[in-house]
Formats: C-alpha cells, structure tokens, sequence
C-alpha cells in the first residue's frame, strides 16, 4: 500500500513537471512566434514608409501643443498647431516603455502602415 502512495505521488510529480515543460515550450513558441510577426510587420512599415511621397509632416520643433484630444492605453493624443503658419494637426505620442513592457511594439508597426 505505501508502494503504491509513493508511485501515485512520483507519477503525480513526473506527470505535473511535463506540464509545466509542455506549457514553458508553448509560452516560448508563442513568444517566438510574435516576435516574428513583429519583425515581418516591421519590414512592412519599413517598406511602406520608403514607399512614400517625400512630402513630410513639419517639424516637431515648429509645433505648439494646444491641449490633449484624447488619453490612450500607450501614450496620449494632442491638439498642436504649426507656429508659423497656423496648420493644425494631432500629434499621436506613444510610450516606448509601456509598449516594450506589454510587447505590443507591433502596434506602432500597424500605426506607421495606417498613416
């Protein structure tokens, strides 16, 4: 009977270590995965980006911040107004950190692709 409870207990301990393994691989597959997907949106943006007219936003220097349209979960959008000129546009700022932290660094890709 004690044979049997130390056998049932190993089994219990072999059968949960597998698990554990099986749920680390699945965690590093799904991590490799969307860092993949990262990297390929990446070269998108990138490529969308050369892509592009050369006509360029104004410098970030040239703009006045005139207050904040709206809060977000990475950083916030602003009311700027170009000084010289009068031109108004929103500013999209972005935290790095907060985007690094949540791996979410694709979503700046996928941003860049829509502008």
């Amino acid at each position: 009977s004690g044979w049997h409870s130390v056998h049932g207990l190993m089994s219990s301990y072999v059968a949960n270590d597998l698990r554990e393994q099986s749920l680390q691989a699945a965690r590093e597959k799904a991590k490799e995965k969307a860092k993949e997907e990262n990297e390929a949106l990446k070269r998108d943006a990138q490529l969308k980006l050369a892509s592009r007219p050369s006509s360029l936003p104004p410098s970030f220097h040239l703009l006045e911040v005139k207050g904040l349209l709206a809060p977000g979960d990475f950083g916030r959008v602003d009311f700027v107004q170009v000084q010289s000129i009068g031109d108004i546009y929103a500013l999209k700022s972005l935290s790095k950190g907060a985007l690094v932290k949540q791996e979410m660094q694709h979503y700046v890709c996928n941003e860049l692709l829509v502008w």
